[in-house]
């Protein structure tokens, strides 16, 4: 399973974004505090429903904002797989290709993720 394709919406310090990414490797470069971790996190989250940096969704919000949203495509041997998440201060709701599932347990494990973070 492979990652083609990220939208975030709202999200931390991103207003907006799409990604395409490539069969092959992706590296993130930048400054420090420009949001790469972040969009990793969000890759995380959108897979996980949950974030490997805090236990608080509002703090995965942008500043002033109602909501998040985190949308994927994932390429499998199956298929594509299209998962989107929404974050507020409600809840969450996921969506598994197009259909939002009733129970978060249900939309969690979709899509596989491994996260090796190192803090300094």
């Amino acid at each position: 399973m492979k990652i083609t394709n990220l939208k975030v919406k709202q999200y931390r310090n991103y207003q907006q974004v799409a990604l395409s990414f490539e069969p092959s490797i992706t590296i993130f470069i930048g400054e420090n505090a420009q949001g790469k971790t972040n969009i990793l996190e969000a890759i995380y989250v959108l897979a996980l429903a949950k974030s490997h940096r805090t236990s608080k969704d509002k703090e995965l919000i942008a500043w002033d904002e109602e909501f998040a949203k985190i949308e994927g495509q994932f390429t499998r041997r199956t298929g594509t797989l299209t998962l989107e998440l929404i974050l507020s201060h409600k809840g969450k709701k996921g969506k598994v290709n197009g259909l939002e599932q009733k129970k978060l347990s249900e939309y969690i494990g979709a899509a596989n993720v491994v996260m090796f973070a190192l803090r300094i």
